[in-house]
């Protein structure tokens, strides 16, 4: 598979079948964040790894899912990701995370698409649940949630029309669409 085509699989998925993770999945993505970029390398982020039945229940209503979905509350139980990734700012370390949580949240996106694993970056959440849910104290500070599992639901791009409307949106069967504006809308020039 091509870069681009993995790029282009590695969709937000909201939708995932119940079948587990594999055993270390969730380590081996801590590892890959260990060795990616960070600002000045200060490296504040650390993770919590949490595939957990019980524990996940317990996250799961501090959630926020899809919110151009209005008539949506989320995945039902038998859709719900297998696996989390929390993403905590280690204060003691830096007062900012800086670009750090995109460059490792789209790092572990592709590298488990590229095992099959779909994911979604929830950055919507009751801040203080979540914060008391992991137990964080003063010096940390939740940043996202990356939520991981196979994927249960077809998600397709579609250009963007010409009103320029970017809000995903689901049809009748459920499938999924992800306005994308062209390249050649992005790029502003060739010098």
């Amino acid at each position: 598979m091509s870069f681009l085509d993995l790029v282009i699989k590695t969709r937000s998925c909201r939708r995932f079948d119940q079948k587990p993770l594999p055993e270390g999945f969730l380590e081996t993505l801590v590892k890959i964040a260990a060795v990616c970029p960070s600002g000045k390398n200060q490296q504040p982020l650390k993770y919590i790894t949490i595939d957990d039945q019980d524990f996940m229940k317990k996250l799961y209503p501090s959630l926020r899912w899809a919110g151009a979905l209005t008539d949506w509350d989320g995945p039902e139980e038998h859709e719900r990701p297998t696996g989390y990734v929390a993403f905590v700012l280690d204060r003691n370390i830096s007062k900012s995370a800086g670009q750090d949580v995109g460059i490792v949240a789209q790092t572990m996106q592709l590298a488990a698409m590229e095992q099959g694993i779909a994911s979604c970056m929830i950055g919507a959440y009751i801040k203080p649940e979540v914060t008391d849910v992991l137990s964080l104290d003063d010096s940390k500070e939740i940043m996202l949630i990356l939520a991981l599992g196979y994927p249960a639901e077809e998600r397709v791009l579609v250009d963007v029309e010409d009103e320029g409307i970017t809000a995903y949106y689901r049809d009748e069967k459920g499938v999924h669409y992800i306005p994308k504006r062209t390249p050649e809308t992005l790029l502003l020039r060739h010098i």
